[in-house]
């Protein structure tokens, strides 16, 4: 995780907890008091963060997965509740996207 997500993960989170696979194919646990060493992403992973107002998180999201530069990659997507997923999965399904709601 780069040092301008990780400012952002302290911003925006409580008690964030990190589950991480190593190269060995090892899992590791980092939680909120953790002393273990950080792992580095792959080098092709694109991580984003955005603030976005409420009232327009939907029509970012499809604009992001449909109009962008990123159309053709595969993305993961988190919502606070499992209506929100549900919600969210039912419109990108409707807008003929694949989306496979997981909670």
């Amino acid at each position: 995780m780069t040092s301008k997500v990780q400012s952002l993960q302290r911003a925006s989170l409580k008690n964030p907890v990190r589950i991480s696979v190593s190269s060995d194919m090892s899992p590791s646990f980092n939680g909120p008091n953790s002393t273990s060493s950080m792992s580095r992403p792959p080098p092709n992973l694109l991580q984003s963060y955005l603030f976005i107002p409420h009232k327009l998180k939907d029509h970012y999201l499809v604009h992001l997965l449909t109009l962008s530069p990123l159309t053709n990659l595969s993305a993961i997507v988190f919502a606070r509740t499992i209506n929100t997923t549900q919600r969210l999965s039912l419109l990108l399904r409707a807008l003929g996207l694949s989306a496979i709601p997981l909670h």
